[in-house]
């Protein structure tokens, strides 16, 4: 797929990083409870979205995923 969440055109990320403006999506209660300001909440998220997968586990599932059958 892509290396870093704000690549992936589809993906709500932009937003919520603060990267883009998508006046159209709905934001989560989980997003909302991050902050009281949206600066908050991008800051906040970013740090989440970090932390939210091991270091170099997604190369070992992307290894796994595409084992030989």
């Amino acid at each position: 797929m892509v290396d870093e969440p704000e690549k992936y055109r589809w993906s709500s990320y932009r937003y919520k990083a603060g990267i883009e403006n998508l006046n159209w999506l709905d934001l989560d209660q989980c997003y909302i409870n991050l902050g009281l300001t949206k600066k908050e909440h991008e800051g906040r998220y970013k740090e989440w979205m970090k932390d939210a997968i091991p270091e170099g586990e997604c190369e070992m599932i992307r290894k796994t995923v595409h084992l030989p059958e």
